[in-house]
């Protein structure tokens, strides 16, 4: 674990705050149940836990954000995959989330998808924050906080506030409508405007973990290993009273010493609380300083390494670990756990639902919902359908597949379900742990599917519901009846007409047909010896160069182009490089290659580049008077000295890995074969290391798709932006590959050819 991550294994955490009707029973061994990564489909460091007001899980991955509902696992991946180690519900149930270099937050999007939304770009101005990892989010009423090692990022409205730490941020709480944070300088403090206001006494406390307790309180865990109570109460009422009444030690006569690195903390009832450990596993004490419980890898957990830790509307205990995601049902007096309560900035009252988490269409593979409704009702975001997402679906689709769970996390295995379609069925369906229903052949007509679950012990769930409308099928309607009869009569005439004319017809379309088969027949004959032709054109290999990666490739069009590229080295050691494009298409076109590659391998190697161009512009022109032409790029590289000279190709594109930046290199330069006294220029580069040029034909940037978008030079420039870094090869894979997705079903009406030269 690197230094910053081992720094946010030393936030605050601050989930829901909970008023419990049960006390812990410690004289029962708490049951655990494990999720390995092959369970979640993620990566095995897990770090944050958030439970939203759904009751969902998420958990801060390595991978990205891993949602769970009980039944099904989902992961929710960042740009570049970015790690996720913080994650926090606003009181406006927004779940904010920060990463390695990320400030975001998930939000349905209109089908119902959970989806990341990253605020990186208010961050613009400041390169500083974008290069550090968040490792704690916090939401408060006044906005969300995400916390870096430097820096306290406020947003809000629509924009940051930032706040510059003097040595180092430890972390930050938010309780009683004021947020706290422990900073490197001024200890616990309370951040009032844009400023820190130590906490009396607190100038002193370096805190690894803090947490909220009895909805009122916070224990602080300091890097001495002393565990504080601090009462923010008595704090603000600024009444004269000694520090000890708003920080002290939970037991004075033992300094509330630990013998254990903690990471993290959450309070489980009036007397009890909670740790996370490195390498000693889940602690539990009591609010004397007494430790009751510790869980580790004897008893079942998958590690002893506990990055998060929450306690879940139910009363129970989620744990992100080193190696997966553990549950501790903790046993209760009674095992009559009821949890409610808010604080002073969310609403923590989870109930029981049902959940549908997805309606698709099975017919199209279409998804109809994607499990999280979002409709605003005074500005808050609640569980309920809106009206974008009220499909009417064609009856030629009238099939669907609900999916659905349960906000009852702590009942593995023994939910189950009943489902209605309101409409359709005539009785609810028997109760069964399936978590899936399909429906096929709806008929036309409004429908509200309904499902509900219940617990083991009998509790039956709030209803969730989810409403459509099948259209009836077209041939049904009236005026389709007429239609019928009216085609009908016109066939019946029609007929006999076409009778005769068939016979007509048939003689003159079997001569026809003749007459084009022999067409194709030269055509294909032509077409496969021009492909030949042009093939035959390239290398078989590029060079080999001791510190030059070098990688070609051409993918030919449906009808052969005139592409066209080679290699050569001087007798100085020199590499010389070459991408072309030929006017016109089939033999004439590779007339043109043909010329050119005699004029490359005859003169390139032993000429300056200056000199090939005017040689081979004037003998174009003299063949071909001016009616075919050449495109032309011709690349020279002697130690780390690379010449570029062009004819009349698209820009080239250089990628300079100490800047991290991509120059467009255009020269306006006419094809070879149409000016013969054209004055051509150089253009010199000096290779650093990783630095990468892209040449390549108009292929991919006059690429059409089926809408006639065209890809467009721009969009070849920012894709290649975006993977200079790659080798040469997995370069122009990543083109070929953004190609295909671009035109999807369309074919290329143009070769597309790339060479991509990269300084090691």
């Amino acid at each position: 674990m690197n230094s910053r991550l081992s720094k946010s294994v030393v936030i605050c955490f601050l989930f829901m705050l909970v008023s419990a009707y049960a006390q812990l029973d410690v004289s029962q061994k708490p049951v655990i149940q494990n999720f390995a990564p092959e369970t979640y489909q993620a990566h095995h460091q897990n770090w944050d836990i958030c439970q939203d007001h759904r009751g969902i899980l998420y958990f801060g991955n390595d991978a990205g954000i891993v949602e769970f509902d009980g039944s099904f696992w989902k992961l929710i991946e960042l740009p570049n995959k970015t790690a996720v180690y913080a994650i926090h519900q606003s009181p406006d149930q927004r779940l904010y989330v920060g990463g390695a270099g990320e400030m975001g937050y998930v939000a349905p999007d209109t089908l119902g998808v959970m989806r990341y939304i990253s605020l990186n770009d208010k961050l613009a101005e400041s390169n500083a924050v974008l290069g550090d990892s968040v490792f704690q989010v916090q939401a408060t009423a006044d906005g969300a906080v995400f916390l870096t090692d430097r820096i306290l990022a406020i947003y809000n409205d629509g924009k940051f506030n930032l706040l510059e730490s003097e040595d180092h941020f430890f972390g930050a709480i938010g309780l009683q409508d004021q947020l706290f944070i422990i900073e490197g300088t001024h200890g616990l403090s309370r951040l009032v405007g844009e400023k820190l206001e130590t906490v009396p006494g607190g100038q002193y406390i370096r805190a690894n973990v803090c947490f909220p307790f009895q909805q009122d309180k916070i224990i602080i865990i300091t890097t001495n290993r002393e565990i504080l109570l601090f009462d923010p109460v008595a704090f603000t009422a600024d009444d004269g009273e000694s520090t000890i009444s708003t920080l002290k030690h939970i037991r004075p006569e033992r300094r509330s010493s630990l013998p254990y690195d903690v990471t993290c903390g959450t309070w489980i009832d009036s007397s009890h609380f909670a740790l996370g450990s490195i390498r000693n596993g889940c602690l539990i004490y009591n609010i004397q300083g007494d430790q009751v419980f510790q869980i580790n890898t004897s008893d079942g957990l998958l590690s002893d390494d506990i990055y998060g830790i929450l306690r879940d509307a139910n009363g129970h205990l989620w744990l992100s670990t080193n190696q997966g995601i553990s549950f501790i049902r903790l046993p209760y007096v009674g095992e009559n756990v009821k949890t409610s309560g808010e604080d002073s900035l969310s609403q923590t009252t989870v109930p029981f639902n049902a959940i549908i988490r997805s309606c698709e269409n099975t017919i199209n593979d279409s998804l109809l919902f994607g499990g999280a409704f979002y409709k605003d009702v005074d500005g808050i975001p609640v569980l309920q359908q809106t009206d974008k997402i009220f499909p009417v679906i064609p009856y030629q689709y009238n099939a669907l597949r609900f999916t659905f769970s349960s906000t009852e996390l702590g009942d593995f295995g023994n939910i189950e379900y009943q489902t209605f379609l309101d409409g359709f069925d005539r009785r609810w369906s028997r109760w069964n742990q399936e978590t899936r229903r399909d429906y096929t052949n709806i008929p036309e007509g409004n429908y509200t599917f309904r499902v509900r679950a219940k617990k083991s012990n009998g509790q039956i769930s709030d209803e969730a519901e989810f409403s459509f409308q099948v259209l009836p099928p077209w041939y049904r309607e009236w005026w389709a009846y007429t239609i019928y009869g009216i085609l009908a009569v016109i066939l019946i005439l029609l007929l006999g007409y076409f009778q005769r004319k068939r016979l007509i017809l048939k003689a003159e379309e079997e001569k026809e047909q003749a007459l084009i088969e022999a067409e194709n027949q030269r055509r294909k004959e032509e077409m496969e010896k021009a492909r030949d032709l042009q093939l035959s054109m390239l290398p078989t290999n590029m060079p080999k160069v001791e510190g030059l990666d070098i990688a070609a490739h051409m993918k030919t069009a449906t009808e052969v182009g005139g592409d066209y590229y080679d290699c050569s080295v001087a007798e100085d050691g020199s590499i010389l490089l070459t991408i072309g494009d030929a006017t016109g298409h089939g033999i004439n076109a590779g007339m043109v290659v043909t010329s050119i590659k005699s004029l490359f391998f005859s003169s390139a190697a032993e000429t300056e580049g200056i000199n090939f161009y005017d040689h081979s512009n004037a003998t174009i022109d003299e063949i071909f008077n001016g009616e075919l032409l050449m495109a032309l790029q011709l690349v020279r590289i002697k130690d780390s000295q690379l010449t570029l000279i062009t004819a009349g190709m698209p820009p080239a594109y250089y990628y300079h890995a100490k800047s991290n930046q991509v120059e467009e290199v255009f020269v306006k330069a006419m094809p070879l074969g149409i000016f013969p006294e054209f004055p051509y220029e150089e253009k010199k580069f000096t290779l650093e290391p990783g630095d990468t040029l892209l040449l390549a034909s108009d292929g991919l940037a006059e690429l059409f798709n089926s809408k006639e978008e065209m890809f467009g030079y721009d969009q070849v420039r920012d894709a290649f932006s975006q993977i200079a870094t790659k080798t040469s090869q997995e370069i122009i894979d990543s083109l070929l590959e953004t190609a295909d997705v671009f035109r999807q079903d369309v074919p290329n009406d143009d070769d597309l050819t790339f060479l991509v030269i990269k300084k090691l």
